[in-house]
């Protein structure tokens, strides 16, 4: 932690720090296993597929588009899968 030595400019500083140590005290993190990640991928990526289907039916001149849009969609899913940590943060209200 920042150590005030009684200069204005190191105030912020200092305050940030206390504020982050604070909120440190009061975190929960919780972490998604890539099991259950890859479900949920799958999953979407299942519902996104079937609607591809429906709107490509409808309307068939922008079928690139929504291919292009499944397309980043798996990427996306692939890249959350290899190449991130899934958490969320929870603070304590006391």
């Amino acid at each position: 932690m920042a150590d005030p030595s009684g200069k204005k400019e190191d105030l912020p500083i200092f305050l940030a720090d206390c504020l982050i140590n604070s909120i440190r005290q009061r975190m929960v993190q919780i972490i998604h296993p890539d099991e259950e990640i890859r479900k949920a991928n799958a999953l979407n990526t299942m519902k996104l597929g079937t609607r591809f289907g429906e709107l490509t039916t409808e309307y068939p001149q922008h079928t690139r588009l929504f291919a292009d849009y499944l397309k980043e969609q798996e990427d996306e899913c692939r890249e959350i899968e290899k190449d991130y940590i899934m958490s969320a943060h929870l603070l304590q209200v006391k």
